[in-house]
């Protein structure tokens, strides 16, 4: 009898992905641990607590909006603006959520993550949107690029952006097109692996 084929899983407690027992390293794992350790590239400037805290609110409060569960009762009050920036920029662009932080992962680069939004526009053009609390960062980039990886078979008919709230109440939309962006986080990753093989080793057991 064949044996079955190893079940991917997120576990979310540890923020942590699996395809059997191996650990699957993910995109933040990676851009961060390769990151510069000073300049332009630095990512490690911003992967910080009180931004990972911010970030995981505001996800939490726009996914369960995205979801049809409303905005709810528990936002605190310094989320509030950017929570308005999120609705205003869903009433102009009017975007068709296909996936809502759902993960996934490359069989063929042995990477995974959760992009937090893949859908359409209205014209039809499909896309990846990436949400931030803070600044645009050269990584973003990187990290879209990874999340298209993820997620469609024809890298270059899907458009990538990072959608940056504000405290003010607005926000940013930005459009990332570099295609030097998939080579790039490619090496990354392949830097990491190289450098974190202890991390990511384990025996596919299959789906028991």
């Amino acid at each position: 009898m064949a044996a079955k084929a190893a079940r991917f899983r997120f576990d979310a407690g540890a923020h942590a992905y699996y395809v059997g027992a191996r650990r699957l390293p993910s995109i933040t794992q990676v851009l961060a641990a390769t990151a510069q350790p000073s300049g332009p590239g630095n990512g490690r400037a911003y992967y910080t607590a009180e931004a990972a805290e911010r970030g995981t609110r505001i996800h939490a409060a726009t996914a369960r909006y995205d979801l049809g569960a409303g905005w709810g009762e528990d936002v605190l009050a310094v989320d509030v603006p950017r929570v308005r920036a999120y609705a205003a920029f869903l009433l102009q662009h009017q975007p068709r959520y296909d996936e809502i932080e759902q993960p996934r992962w490359s069989r063929t680069y042995g990477f995974a993550g959760t992009p937090d939004r893949v859908g359409r526009w209205p014209d039809g053009r499909h896309f990846v949107l990436d949400l931030k609390t803070g600044p645009a960062q050269p990584d973003h980039g990187l990290q879209t690029a990874a999340q298209v990886l993820l997620t469609h078979t024809k890298p270059a008919a899907c458009l990538r952006y990072t959608l940056h709230l504000r405290d003010d109440e607005t926000y940013r939309l930005l459009r990332w097109d570099d295609p030097n962006d998939f080579t790039a986080f490619y090496m990354r990753l392949e830097q990491f692996k190289r450098t974190h093989k202890e991390d990511t080793d384990g025996e596919d057991r299959g789906d028991d």
